[in-house]
């Protein structure tokens, strides 16, 4: 036994299930007491778009799987207590 092993977030097994768009599958990576925070035109880094709790999560990702987006998970980052990546969103119409 190793004392002090840290295990190791799995961003590949979590970026498939992202990308095909698997809420369920996606959850499990999440806590129940997750905070996600966004940057995007809207919301720049002084001012980020902050949410909690996973059920935002699970309605987005029905949504676009229902609407036909695609989802692209990008330059992740993954340390010991949290991970991040850019996320490209693909619309049907191009």
């Amino acid at each position: 036994m190793t004392i002090g092993a840290e295990k190791q977030f799995d961003m590949e097994a979590f970026q498939r299930a992202f990308e095909a768009r698997e809420a369920d599958k996606v959850l499990e990576f999440y806590s129940d007491d997750l905070e996600h925070i966004e940057i995007d035109d809207g919301a720049p880094p002084k001012s980020p778009r902050t949410r909690s709790g996973t059920e935002f999560i699970r309605n987005a990702i029905e949504s676009m799987a229902e609407n036909d987006i695609k989802l692209y998970m990008e330059n992740p980052v993954v340390s010991v207590d949290r991970a991040a990546c850019t996320i490209t969103v693909e619309f049907p119409d191009g």
